[in-house]
């Protein structure tokens, strides 16, 4: 049976392929979402279980996306240079713990700071999340300019959601 985590720009089956499409918002995403613990659960056939422990571990005790973002970076042995002193990308990761905080008047703060940035790690991200961030609040006209906005700096999933709106 091939066990497939979503990525939202593409489906991963093994720690390799996962690594080589190691998109910030898109694996933090599966991150908080739970699903990439399960889906290491499920390939525990795969020599994957420490992996899985230790994804399970950062679940109980960081909440912090900088330290989330470390901790993951390290147990699947990727290297996020941004991490380093980049205050444009601290920025992100604090809009990205608004958002996922439900605050969304400082995500709305930090992720307008680095919206228009350009970061090939995260191209297109910021957009992206405040475009989530608007449709949750119902908000269509918005979270779909900011979905164009993202799609326009080539960012997959919005390009798709821009397509189907």
């Amino acid at each position: 049976m091939i066990v497939c985590l979503d990525l939202g720009i593409r489906q991963v089956q093994t720690i390799d392929e996962l690594r080589k499409c190691f998109y910030t918002e898109h694996v933090l995403e599966c991150y908080f979402s739970g699903r990439l613990l399960q889906w290491l659960k499920k390939l525990s056939g795969y020599d994957c279980d420490n992996e899985a422990r230790r994804v399970y571990a950062a679940k109980l005790q960081y909440t912090n996306v900088r330290d989330v973002l470390k901790e993951l970076s390290d147990i699947f042995h990727v290297e996020i240079p941004e991490l380093e002193n980049d205050t444009l990308f601290e920025d992100y990761l604090k809009g990205l713990n608004a958002y996922y905080a439900k605050d969304y008047e400082a995500a709305e703060k930090y992720l307008g700071n680095v919206a228009y940035e350009y970061f090939e790690s995260i191209c297109g991200a910021p957009q992206y999340t405040l475009g989530k961030m608007y449709g949750l609040q119902q908000n269509h006209e918005k979270a779909l300019r900011y979905f164009c906005d993202a799609a326009n700096q080539g960012h997959a999933h919005s390009c798709y959601i821009v397509a189907t709106a």
